[in-house]
């Protein structure tokens, strides 16, 4: 699962097929609503955060 915002580089035809592909589910956040969920960026996304950077390298 993938939660973006709904920057337009986000919906190119090339990442939705990749993501359907792999069967990543995605989710689109609406236009301007990110900065309600800047709190959820400290808590519950930091281990997110780590387990992802840590598979990346």
């Amino acid at each position: 699962v993938l939660i973006y915002n709904s920057f337009r580089i986000h919906k190119t035809l090339e990442v939705i097929e990749f993501y359907l592909k792999n069967n990543i589910l995605l989710y689109y956040l609406p236009s301007y609503t990110s900065y309600k969920l800047q709190p959820y960026n400290i808590r519950p996304f930091t281990p997110l955060k780590i387990a992802y950077y840590n598979k990346v390298e």
